[in-house]
């Protein structure tokens, strides 16, 4: 996954994330059903590198990684954090266990609202709580306007900033790596 800016929409149904849109030379997501056969043909590391709304890189690594089949809506199987230079580790090992989820998968809501969390906060993730950790979130182009709750709506990782995500949490631009571990 690559995103540095809104010239291509993440709010994507079911199919587009399962296979995947984009170019790879751009932005683009690289399609679920490709990163669970990439994943399960042995240990993928994944390396998250983040460049926030407060002008500053951070990057999360985690040493495991690997999500399950479409069958149970390409669920993270494993996830081990390794190293980070965030504030927190806030939201970085949340997804463990939870199903991806897309506008048009009702698998998986907000309890608040009972709104799947990708209508609310747009794109589709591995969402638990909806807020904490989710990079095809609307882009928020560093805008802070609109308050917390738009804030909440947008691509980000609370961890830069802790629980109580700012206008630090906010990214900019994102890029997901996947390496095969020795």
């Amino acid at each position: 996954m690559r995103r540095y800016d809104n010239t291509m929409n993440f709010n994507r149904n079911w199919a587009e994330y399962k296979h995947g849109f984009g170019d790879p030379r751009l932005q683009f997501w690289m399609g679920n059903e490709a990163l669970y056969a990439l994943t399960n043909q042995g240990d993928y590391s994944m390396l998250v590198d983040m460049l926030s709304c407060n002008g500053r890189y951070y990057y999360v690594k985690w040493n495991l990684f690997r999500i399950k089949n479409e069958a149970t809506k390409y669920a993270v199987d494993a996830i081990t954090l390794e190293s980070y230079n965030t504030t927190s580790t806030a939201g970085l090992e949340e997804i463990r266990g939870h199903p991806f989820g897309t506008t048009d998968n009702i698998n998986t809501y907000s309890p608040n609202t009972n709104k799947t969390c990708a209508k609310q906060h747009g794109g589709g993730w591995w969402f638990l709580t909806c807020t904490g950790f989710h990079l095809t979130g609307n882009y928020s182009g560093c805008n802070s306007a609109g308050g917390t709750s738009d804030m909440a709506k947008k691509m980000k990782c609370v961890a830069i900033t802790g629980i109580n995500c700012d206008f630090g949490c906010l990214l900019r631009a994102a890029t997901m790596k996947l390496r095969r571990n020795n």
